[in-house]
């Protein structure tokens, strides 16, 4: 206690003695005058710490650019404009979203309402960013990705969240030299490169690229329902435009490019490398042990769909000669996009809310089963949310070909989980498509309605005991991935000792917030 009165007095005379004042009024003096020296170099030059010279300012950006890996992933791409520009534009997408139709309205009004919204409609049009997408994919894709997979995600960026963060985490532990893709314009930003800068500091091959539609559904069976979407002479229906679009998106880019899609509300549980052209059935009927169900979701979108079945059908969406429906057209053009990235390049299509527990590289133009019959062991329902698919596989260009010539804006999960399940059941075992349909524990071992109970801490001996088992039966059989059910479980929370929050520790790389999810 002495001492501090010692200290305290001793300070006390030290500040009323007039040297003591003189030398600080100094030192604030001089911080003020650096401040100003600092903000005028920030403005005319750059002051280069290492080697104590000025910077010529036409030569920052390079500098800067070369300092981060952002370099080669986001910076060719992401327009160079002032930081707090940046920040403002970004701010304002969090809010704006012109693909919401009004409630209770007509067709002939929503078709009125749809056309006025076209011009706002920047993803049904190729711009200078979207246009380098074809060669932004190729390039990143190039990086020697044993596995590619992609995501799509047309929310804003700020509502991209921990649950959607576990899923990237948890595929890069299964798959460490693999590339992950999110279609996804508000995450082609750099708020949205911040999310996703703890996953790029690790040396994990990411990128958030903003889509070129018409690119996307160019050539496809999509291409002709996204020009009559454009021109304003289809229906978006009353489903949020983004929906639809997001499923053209994942068709699309399977059809264009192969790889594996993803939701973004999966934990990936083991390797996908072995599964070749394959969705997973989301149910199967008991009775006769066969899927009754599929479920596929949804970049430049003209490009996609370029020289695809659904070119003609993006062109009459484009030109607003098709009926979009009530259902947010989103979700119908999200469900395009993945099959056209599939078709276009080839890879692995995962949604956003998978925890991704094994190694996908041994996977081959395969589909996930979500149920099973029990009486016939056959399935019953597939499941979307996962694809694996060759680049240009044939199966992609029956699923455009059956969105284009179906698409019913209307009826929720049609031109998505449904058009799958359709078009699998109708084609059969055609030679030359080799598709495998895998089992429901691969993707789906925690169902719809069965996902509470694998986030619920054990209350007791038995729980405990019930824990071990999953986690014994998920961590050594044929569980690749794990599905979160985002829409079931968003507002539940992860709790400690659970089956999922014990999977996310075992599979995770950052291994951050897992209770926060």
């Amino acid at each position: 206690m002495s001492q501090k009165m010692f200290d305290y007095r001793l300070l006390s005379r030290t500040a009323k003695n007039p040297i003591f004042s003189t030398i600080s009024f100094a030192a604030i003096f001089f911080l003020i005058y650096a401040d100003s020296i600092v903000s005028n170099l920030s403005i005319t030059n750059s002051f280069d710490l290492k080697s104590n010279e000025i910077i010529d300012p036409h030569e920052t950006q390079k500098n800067q650019e070369t300092a981060l890996e952002f370099e080669t992933t986001f910076n060719s791409t992401v327009p160079s404009i002032p930081t707090q520009e940046k920040v403002v534009e970004e701010e304002d997408s969090e809010t704006q979203d012109p693909l919401i139709p009004p409630d209770n309205v007509s067709k002939d009004e929503r078709l009125m309402w749809f056309r006025r919204k076209l011009p706002e409609l920047e993803i049904l049009q190729s711009n200078n960013l979207s246009q380098k997408f074809h060669g932004r994919v190729l390039e990143f894709l190039n990086h020697g990705c044993t596995v590619q997979f992609y995501m799509t995600w047309f929310s804003t960026a700020q509502s991209f969240g921990k649950r959607e963060f576990l899923a990237a985490d948890t595929l890069f532990k299964v798959h460490p030299q693999g590339c992950l893709m999110i279609i996804s314009n508000t995450m082609d930003t750099r708020r949205g490169y911040r999310i996703l800068k703890p996953i790029i500091d690790r040396g994990f091959k990411i990128l958030a690229i903003t889509p070129d539609l018409p690119f996307l559904v160019k050539n496809t069976p999509a291409e002709a329902w996204f020009e009559e979407l454009k021109g304003g002479r289809k229906d978006p229906g009353n489903i949020p435009l983004f929906n639809n679009l997001s499923n053209l998106i994942r068709l699309a880019m399977l059809y264009k490019y192969g790889g594996i899609y993803l939701d973004t509300d999966f934990i990936i549980l083991k390797d996908f490398s072995g599964l070749r052209n394959s969705i997973g059935a989301q149910s199967m009927d008991p009775a006769t042990n066969t899927w009754n169900r599929l479920n596929a979701i949804t970049p430049d979108l003209p490009f996609l769909v370029k020289n695809t079945p659904a070119e003609a059908w993006f062109e009459e969406l484009k030109g607003g000669r098709k009926d979009p429906g009530n259902i947010p057209l989103f979700n119908n053009l999200s469900n395009l996009i993945r099959l056209a990235m599939l078709y276009k390049y080839g890879g692995i299509y995962l949604d956003t809310d998978f925890i991704i527990l094994k190694d996908f590289s041994g996977l081959r133009n395969s589909i996930g089963a979500q149920s099973m019959d029990p009486a016939t062991n056959t399935w019953n329902r597939l499941n979307g949310a996962v694809m694996i698919f060759d680049i240009n596989h044939p199966l992609l260009i029956d699923f455009m070909q059956e969105f284009a010539t179906t698409f019913n804006g209307n009826k929720w999960g049609f031109n998505g989980p449904y058009l799958v399940s359709r078009v699998i059941e109708r084609v059969g075992n055609t030679p030359g498509y080799n598709i495998t349909i895998l089992p429901p524990k691969a993707f789906y071992a925690a169902d719809w309605f069965k996902i509470n109970g694998f986030l619920k801490k054990p209350e007791n001996e038995v729980d405990s005991q019930w824990v071990e088992r999953k986690l014994a039966e998920l961590n050594n059989g044929e569980t690749y991935a794990i599905h979160l059910w985002n829409k079931r479980s968003r507002e539940l929370k992860i709790e400690e000792g659970s089956v999922m929050a014990r999977l996310i520790l075992d599979h995770c790389v950052i291994c951050e917030h897992i209770y926060d999810s």
